[in-house]
């Protein structure tokens, strides 16, 4: 899309978009990061206990998980696409586990949960 744009509206229209565009990419990554570790934190209570420093919420462990998780990904982008594109699929892989695991805990869940009556007063 970017490269359309420059070519399309010229260089300072492209070189707008083009700044815009990382910045919200930029802004993208953090929120992504913080959500990622909001999210991992309670879900893993075997790798953060939640009576340890890395399971607490209330402390700086939340930044620290953050700042390892994106040396990570600086790691990756470091190495290249070939890096990512194997990274990628592993995400994939792991989105697609996740999927049907969700809507098969739909059909073959132990209990049954009924919604109370809605009341409008």
């Amino acid at each position: 899309a970017y490269f359309m744009i420059s070519r399309n509206l010229g260089p300072a229209f492209g070189g707008a978009s083009g700044i815009l565009f990382w910045f919200t990419y930029c802004l993208n990554v953090t929120f992504n990061t913080v959500s990622f570790t909001s999210t991992i934190q309670p879900a893993f209570p075997g790798i953060f206990p939640p009576d340890s420093w890395w399971g607490r919420s209330d402390n700086m462990s939340q930044p620290a998980i953050s700042s390892i998780t994106l040396f990570i990904l600086f790691l990756v982008a470091f190495k290249g696409a070939g890096a990512f594109a194997k990274i990628n699929l592993f995400i994939f892989a792991s989105l697609m586990l996740a999927c049907f695991a969700a809507i098969g805990s739909l059909f073959f869940s132990a209990s049954s949960f009924t919604l109370p009556p809605a009341s409008f007063t």
